[in-house]
């Protein structure tokens, strides 16, 4: 319908996508102008294992970098772990639910937050697992709710293959996990016997000053922290990663025989990771979240009341 707004979606705005537009464009000319001018440049681009022929460093260094700076863990933790390409978050979580089974055995039951991501439960059943609802609050997943559930299926001889969750500005409830909700709901993963798939590709778009709490992937090597350039830059460019202190060995194979999965598209990024320009973007993402927010809470106070 003209005119509505749907909240079910979480794509970036028109406005967004349109002033990223130049920066890709000028990313991706530099790069291929440095392929044109030399055989070594257009290699380094346009081989298997595609990098950016402007730079020493590699991507996964100006990625750490970029995650210290934003706030996914300490230097010493970002340095350890373990970094994947990915064409985008959606892909990453089907990793990651691939890895659990390769390393715990195919399961029955994946664990959801109650409500959760509309479009994962489809994501889940592509492997025969049964979404199953956590109860949660205003603070996200309660460990309490956790653990009766895991006892309880238990008790019917149902298996657990992983939780997925959002920790951070949760879709739909925006809830951010409390960091000694983590700290609990980890070491029920390690009781228990299951993997955490952390969908985190909100970590660092908080805005008005607010500090997310750190990546759950920080706290054990059970945890896949799943992330994407989506929200940020835009979703058409499909690049997302995945770090963990755990190893991704699913997609050895792949990698393998067809070198780093989305080489050219990160080694474009690449150049806005290391000249600060991905930096600017980041910043002004936050403050257009910010304004929408805003709005949209005035907006619904003033046609609902404020009932503050």
């Amino acid at each position: 319908m003209s005119g509505t707004i749907n909240l079910a979606r979480g794509w970036p705005s028109k406005e967004s996508m349109r002033l990223v537009a130049p920066f890709l464009k000028r990313w991706s000319s530099d790069s291929l102008e440095q392929a044109s001018k030399c055989g070594t440049g257009a290699e380094t681009l346009l081989n298997y294992g595609a990098a950016c022929p402007l730079m020493e460093k590699t991507f996964s260094s100006c990625l750490r970098d970029f995650m210290l700076r934003h706030g996914w863990g300490s230097s010493s933790i970002i340095s350890a772990f373990n970094l994947v390409l990915t064409p985008g978050g959606s892909y990453g979580i089907d990793l990651c639910v691939r890895q659990s089974i390769a390393d715990l055995g195919k399961r029955q039951i994946a664990l959801v937050e109650s409500p959760t991501y509309y479009l994962v439960e489809p994501i889940l059943k592509d492997h025969n697992l049964e979404p199953f609802p956590i109860e949660t609050d205003e603070h996200g997943i309660i460990p309490s709710a956790l653990e009766n559930t895991l006892n309880e299926l238990n008790q019917k001889e149902k298996t657990v293959q992983l939780l997925y969750t959002i920790p951070n500005h949760q879709n739909p409830t925006s809830s951010v996990l409390l960091p000694n909700r983590r700290k609990e709901i980890v070491e029920l993963s390690n009781k228990h016997d299951f993997y955490i798939v952390a969908d985190e590709v909100y970590q660092c778009l908080s805005f008005d000053g607010y500090v997310a709490p750190e990546s759950i992937a920080t706290l054990g090597e059970r945890v896949f922290s799943v992330n994407s350039f989506s929200k940020i830059l835009s979703p058409g460019i499909r690049l997302g990663w995945i770090a963990s202190k755990n190893k991704l060995t699913v997609s050895d194979g792949v990698h393998q025989s067809g070198g780093d999965i989305c080489g050219f598209t990160a080694a474009i990024v690449q150049v806005g990771l290391e000249n600060g320009e991905m930096d600017q973007i980041l910043a002004r993402t936050q403050q257009d979240l910010g304004e929408r927010s805003s709005l949209l809470y005035n907006a619904l106070s003033k046609a609902l009341g404020d009932n503050e």
